[in-house]
């Protein structure tokens, strides 16, 4: 599989332009990345890879790698506050047996200052039956002094992404459902929320094949609002845009705003091919 970022002007219309650009091997398979105010990328990598994070330009220079005294079990996703602390979700549960979640928040400079240990409210079992399992997670923003996370909706969810909600301070807590999101066929594997908004955009993908054989993708971009009161996510006028793959095999996991109107987009990569992609509205 290929890296692939995508810097994409959501939702609007208008000629994109591409440019190809990549990412070193180090980070063959980022999960998670934020964009930083000086304009540069922090990026993760997922869960057994080392505990680091990397800094990059635009063009995909690492500029330098923070090596953090945690542990990467399942690193799945990165978020900020708008003070510039960081959240790092170690909740990838692809077995949804797990009882140490946890969402490490550092300070700007990258010191830890709290763990924020959590389990669902709605899990009794671990793990529970087959047609029961909806508690893997790739997917988390920060908004108002709270985390937002959006369960990865395959397996036993039929097709449904819990939102849950947890305070961003506490060592320990319940995440609280808030409610269910239909978006089958496309799994959610990320989340950004655009800076200064309540405008949510979660980053979703499906697989298929062609003619029965070739392996292919899809990805989505589902666009949200954010209700203060509720706390819920109301979709907009134009619910989703659909990424171009090129009949390419692309999972998509990392999400970040780039500005106003830009996104910042990854998928997972290999051992082969590295590239990623810069698309602009002209």
């Amino acid at each position: 599989m290929r890296i692939i970022i995508l810097l994409v002007s959501v939702l609007l219309s208008g000629t994109l332009f591409y440019k190809k650009i990549y990412l070193p091997h180090d980070l063959h398979e980022v999960s998670g990345v934020c964009s930083l105010p000086d304009g540069r990328l922090l990026w993760l990598n997922d869960g057994g890879n080392k505990p680091y994070l990397y800094i990059t330009d635009l063009q995909g220079k690492v500029d330098s790698v923070i090596k953090l005294p945690l542990r990467n079990r399942d690193w799945e996703e990165m978020t900020s506050d708008d003070d510039g602390n960081l959240y790092i979700g170690d909740f990838g549960n692809n077995a949804n047996d797990r009882r140490d979640l946890i969402i490490y928040k550092l300070d700007p400079t990258y010191r830890v200052i709290d763990s924020i240990l959590f389990n669902y409210e709605d899990q009794t079992l671990f793990p529970p039956p087959i047609v029961e399992r909806r508690f893997d997670m790739e997917a988390m923003i920060w908004c108002d002094h709270r985390l937002h996370l959006f369960s990865k909706n395959k397996m036993g969810s039929n097709g449904i992404s819990t939102h849950y909600m947890l305070s961003d301070t506490g060592r320990r807590q319940t995440a609280v459902k808030v409610e269910e999101l239909e978006l089958a066929p496309y799994i959610v594997s990320g989340a950004a929320r655009k800076p200064g908004t309540n405008e949510v955009i979660l980053l979703t993908y499906t697989y298929h094949f062609r003619l029965q054989f070739l392996p292919d993708s899809q990805t989505r971009l589902y666009r949200f609002q954010l209700d203060s009161s509720t706390q819920r996510l109301l979709p907009q006028q134009s619910p989703y845009k659909v990424l171009p793959t090129w009949l390419a095999s692309s999972q998509y996991e990392a999400i970040a705003w780039s500005g106003p109107e830009h996104l910042v987009i990854a998928a997972e990569g290999g051992k082969k091919r590295r590239p990623f992609f810069r698309i602009e509205s002209k």
